[in-house]
């Protein structure tokens, strides 16, 4: 069964034949038609003095920090600030830099590195000798397809001929 709708929009009946597309697919298209499709968020642009504005939270009513710049005698500073009442704010250089040397303490250890990388290059190893067998099997298969397409066109060929001898 599939929906049938017209054109000038009246109720949808159900059809005779079998859907091309499915219903869910069907109501998505319409609700594009109609512009209520999903709609998606812009990209955020990443300043490179704020890259973690947005990723911060204000430790006095939890929002999300934002980032802005002030005017200095000599230069600009870059502040991690909350946007709500209670505008607390920290200098984004010395927030970035705790971030970093926090995050540095993730680091592997060095002997953690090369196991790693051992197992990795193992699984590339197996994923080709894997791959290299399914490209033969592929091949074989495209062999015995060739050979089928042969005997079922000499198949053909020979029951056009029994009929042609008959006649």
């Amino acid at each position: 069964m599939c929906l049938i709708q017209t054109l000038s929009r009246q109720p949808r009946v159900n059809g005779q034949h079998d859907a091309i597309i499915s219903e869910g697919l069907f109501y998505r298209v319409q609700d594009v038609l109609d512009s209520k499709a999903r709609t998606y968020r812009p990209k955020v642009k990443t300043i490179e003095n704020f890259p973690l504005r947005g990723f911060f939270l204000c430790p006095q009513c939890g929002q999300k920090l934002t980032g802005s710049k002030c005017k200095g005698r000599n230069k600009y500073y870059y502040y991690y600030h909350c946007h709500k009442d209670c505008k607390w704010r920290v200098n984004s250089e010395i927030a970035n830099k705790i971030f970093k040397d926090h995050l540095n303490k993730f680091k592997p250890l060095p002997e953690v590195k090369k196991l790693y990388a051992a197992v990795l290059l193992e699984g590339y190893r197996e994923h080709g000798v894997v791959a290299s067998e399914k490209k033969k099997s592929l091949e074989q298969i495209a062999v015995y397809e060739k050979k089928l397409s042969v005997a079922r066109n000499l198949l053909v060929t020979e029951k056009s001929i029994l009929k042609i001898t008959i006649l």
